[in-house]
Formats: structure tokens, sequence, C-alpha cells
């Protein structure tokens, strides 16, 4: 592999093959030189060395060293984030390798906050939620946009919206607006809440047309 690389610097089989060997052989630093000939290189941004990365960004002591790779090849870094939020083993590392700047309706973190839902952290998956809603997530109120006027902050603490066979949810000047068809049972507005123990009541008014309602 070596030798094909010398006789063809801009040979993808070879990058991939030596930066497998390198990363089983514990050579990181050419595992990565090799990945980031394959971010320079391939055509898909070098997406297929990515599980290598995963598999390297376990260990804490190798962090700095994926952040020198994401300065060189940036196309890198996203794709590994959404790898790494995608597992709640590796949840750590992605919030660790993230931009802590970033923020935003970003996949990674999506990822994030349903690994974290998943394992049942939700005082966590909400501070994470909070840093991708930004000025949305600041209100104090137990249910977050009661006034359905935030469109922008994404689920699931924030109202998820459906549109099925079952009906249709909408924002609506200020108020949530639903058709339901009649046919078939089903959610059409939903929100995680996460609620300190207590009794809590809840209170809405309807309106509609009462001969079509269900």
């Amino acid at each position: 592999f070596e030798a094909a690389q010398w006789r063809d610097p801009r040979s993808l089989p070879a990058a991939y093959f030596l930066a497998d060997r390198y990363f089983r052989s514990n050579n990181v630093t050419g595992g990565l030189r090799e990945v980031g000939a394959l971010a320079r290189l391939s055509p898909d941004g070098g997406t297929a060395a990515i599980p290598y990365l995963a598999q390297y960004a376990v260990n804490p002591a190798n962090w700095p060293a994926l952040r020198s790779l994401f300065a060189t090849s940036p196309q890198l870094e996203h794709p590994l984030l959404i790898t790494l939020a995608s597992n709640m083993k590796t949840v750590p590392a992605a919030l660790a390798l993230g931009n802590p700047r970033e923020s935003g309706n970003q996949p990674w973190l999506a990822n994030v906050v349903s690994s974290l839902i998943n394992a049942g952290d939700y005082s966590k998956a909400l501070s994470v939620w909070q840093r991708m809603a930004g000025a949305g997530a600041r209100s104090t109120s137990l249910i977050h946009d009661a006034d359905f006027r935030d469109s922008a902050s994404p689920p699931p603490f924030n109202w998820l919206l459906t549109s099925s066979t079952v009906g249709l949810a909408e924002r609506q000047r200020g108020q949530l607006h639903v058709l339901f068809y009649g046919d078939e049972d089903g959610t059409l507005a939903s929100q995680l809440l996460l609620l300190p123990p207590g009794s809590y009541k809840l209170a809405l008014r309807l309106s509609g047309d009462a001969a079509r309602a269900h």
C-alpha cells in the first residue's frame, strides 16, 4: 500500500487501506494523515474513514489530535459529530469535540438530544436543546410556546405538530389550529415536558364547529 501510494499519491484505495492498517497497528499519526488525504481526495470528503475516527474518539486522550484534524480537514467534523452523537457511549466525545459556539438546529446536536432522551438523561437533553433553541428557550413557562408563536425552536421540548392521515395541526395567529379527519386515532401535537414533582392542572379553551366536532 505504501508503494502504491508512492507511485500514485492521489490513490484513494491506497489512502483508505493505509488508514485502516495504521489505525489497526496503533499508528495514530499515520492513520490521521491518511484520513486527511482521504478528505482532500474523495468526492465524499473522506466519510468512509468516519468509523475509524469514531473508534479513535472514544479515548479522551485522542481529542486534541482530532481537533487538529478538523482544522486541516473541516469537512470531516460534522459527519464525525453526527456519528458520535448517535451513540450514548460517544455522546461525551461529540460534546467535547463540537464547537461550543455552534447552536441552532444542527443535526449532530439533535442526535445528542435524542440519545440523551433514549438514555433517560432528560435534564442534560434539555440543556443541549436549550443550546439549539437559543433565545427561544428562555421562557420560564412550564409549557414551552404555550401561545404557539415559536416555530423556530425544534422538538421535542417545543411542539411537534404533524400532518398525517389522522389530521393536521399547525400554528395559526398565536393559536393551535387542528383538523381531525375522524377516521383514526393518533397524535397531532406533542411536546416533552420536564416538570418537578407535584400536582398540575392543564386548562385550555376550544373553539370550532360543534356540528363537526369529534
